[in-house]
């Protein structure tokens, strides 16, 4: 898939004119448009336009709810897109780390939320405070991260998964960066 320059306020504004139209039913199929637009968007927002997004694929054993993704320009890797499900103490949601080269975290989406009591988690002022972050930080709750009030396993969990997915791209390509091959990685 290539990236582009898919924002979400043109299909919200989409969303919004159906809606207001009388086209409910048009407006609940564009959900998963938004939805697919959304996951690109973090991508589009740090890598330019003409970038290609590659899965990787997983050895056999391996987590069955974590994808890690490659962003690959002219002149190789350019950063790293890493999704895993983790779980809080009511319900599950997806977590999706964007990193850089680096492997220094540009930014961090929750989504697929069950629990309306882990709600917090997602907004930008607790996912932001994992932006900058990279291997060499301990990434964890009472250390380098303040927890949601209210929703302390859920931040845990969300902590904890911010660190693996650093932790999986690193080991993954940290020493194939040079060698410009990728292979599955060993969990």
């Amino acid at each position: 898939m290539s990236i582009g320059y898919h924002r979400t306020f043109p299909i919200r504004s989409l969303l919004m004119r159906l809606a207001l139209a009388g086209g409910i039913a048009g407006a609940m199929l564009s959900c998963a448009s938004l939805e697919q637009t959304q996951a690109i968007d973090p991508l589009s927002e740090y890598f330019p336009v003409g970038a290609t997004v590659r899965d990787v694929p997983m050895m056999a054993g391996s987590a069955p709810n974590l994808r890690l993704r490659v962003v690959e320009g002219r002149s190789g890797p350019l950063g790293y897109l890493a999704v895993q499900k983790c779980w809080g103490r009511s319900g599950s949601f997806m977590i999706s780390v964007t990193m850089d080269r680096q492997f220094v975290v540009k930014r961090v989406d929750v989504t697929e939320c069950t629990a309306p009591r882990d709600a917090e988690i997602r907004y930008r002022n607790f996912t932001g405070q994992f932006l900058g972050k990279g291997p060499a930080d301990p990434i964890r709750v009472g250390e380098d991260i303040d927890a949601v009030t209210g929703a302390t396993i859920s931040s845990r969990s969300a902590a904890n998964g911010v660190r693996r997915l650093v932790s999986l791209a690193k080991r993954t390509f940290g020493e194939q960066l040079t060698q410009g091959i990728h292979r599955p990685p060993r969990l």
